[in-house]
């Protein structure tokens, strides 16, 4: 609630205010729930795979 006080203006009515609170509380747990979390090794093979390539691609066109 505190977030909402500062940061978001609070709100005029103590509906607004509830509603914005929801808002904060929910948006991180959705997120949470729709990304998986991922093992090290998935984030390995996925990191050596795309984003190292697209590096070597990108030196080799500066070069």
């Amino acid at each position: 609630m505190l977030y909402v006080s500062l940061f978001l203006g609070g709100g005029p009515t103590w509906f607004d205010f509830l509603l914005k609170s929801f808002l904060v509380l929910a948006i991180p747990v959705s997120i949470a729930y729709l990304f998986p979390r991922y093992r090290t090794e998935d984030l390995l093979r996925l990191m050596w795979k795309w984003p190292v390539m697209l590096g070597l691609i990108g030196i080799a066109f500066v070069i």
